[in-house]
């Protein structure tokens, strides 16, 4: 049994040791991207990217089926954790890039937190050259299971540098005991009273330029790594993607009013979507928005998304 501790607190001490390795990279990488910021992004192409850990075909035929009739022709890439086998074949026979997210069952903290940090060593290694410079001009990262695809996810991507989209009005971080309790975790008390007041962003959807985006990710990993441990197994991302917003930690941003580009379907007020004729989720005044996140919360979206694009069969 004492063997066993003595394992365990070295164990423990390499971890500690690792994630200060890793805090203090992306600080240096921060400091010097406030010295020298990147260059203007000057690439044509466009990404998705997402994660989709343990989901099989059936959870992901809505996402990636609708993706490309939706018209993004572009690269979509998935990180894939815990999948069954046939996930990757589903996903290589509609053009979807799946990579294996080797480090996400080693990060001490919830998928959705670790996969920021896959997200930016992806950004890092693959889209990103050395000197800043990408054939990239947009990214979006989205949740996966519980999002569908009404149009090209690109076609407003132009209005800023990024893009954070609001969840439905009249909710605030201090008015939602979910949100409240995250960024009390996240950032304090003292984080809580400061944005209490402020619209929720969801996290589950965000675009933005290559250069914004790794802003974004270096900023959401250290705070992710700075916060208590016990923390990091809660939704402390959504915390701080609202924290970076309202902050103004990554410039040219802009915050998307709910039912816009993205609908993020809410399930504390009526949604007020319908299913048109053609099939597309719309809103009263007829209005369908390109991203529809979280429909399986209401049980009539779900039932016609799954009529619309069906289980997850090649």
């Amino acid at each position: 049994m004492r063997h066993d501790f003595g394992g365990y607190r070295q164990a423990e001490a390499r971890r500690r040791a690792a994630e200060a390795a890793l805090l203090g990279r992306i600080e240096a990488r921060l400091a010097a991207l406030a010295e020298r910021p990147l260059p203007p992004c000057g690439g044509t192409r466009s990404l998705v990217m997402g994660l989709a850990a343990n989901y099989g075909p059936a959870e992901l035929a809505p996402f990636v089926r609708s993706l490309r009739a939706g018209g993004h022709a572009g690269e979509a890439v998935l990180l894939l954790a815990g999948n069954p086998p046939e996930t990757r074949a589903f996903l290589e026979v509609h053009g979807v890039r799946a990579v294996h997210a080797e480090a996400l069952p080693l990060l001490a903290m919830s998928p959705n937190s670790a996969r920021m940090f896959c997200y930016l060593d992806h950004l890092i290694g693959e889209v990103l050259a050395a000197d800043g410079t990408t054939p990239y001009r947009h990214v979006l990262l989205t949740d996966t299971r519980d999002v569908v695809f009404q149009g090209d996810p690109f076609a407003r991507a132009g209005a800023a540098e990024a893009l954070f989209f609001l969840e439905r009005p009249g909710r605030t971080i201090g008015g939602c005991p979910v949100n409240a309790g995250w960024m009390r975790l996240a950032l304090g008390e003292a984080g809580l009273r400061r944005w209490a007041d402020a619209p929720v962003s969801c996290a589950g959807t965000f675009l933005a330029t290559p250069r914004a985006l790794l802003a974004y990710l270096l900023h959401m990993c250290r705070l992710i790594l700075l916060a208590p441990p016990a923390a990091r197994q809660s939704g402390i991302d959504q915390a701080i993607h609202n924290h970076i917003l309202q902050a103004g930690l990554v410039p040219g941003t802009l915050a998307v009013p709910n039912g816009d580009a993205v609908t993020t379907v809410p399930d504390d007020a009526p949604h007020g979507l319908a299913v048109a004729p053609d099939g597309l989720l719309r809103h009263a005044d007829g209005r369908a928005s390109e991203i529809v996140h979280q429909y399986d919360r209401v049980p009539e979206l779900r039932a016609a998304v799954a009529r619309r694009w069906g289980a997850g069969d090649a």
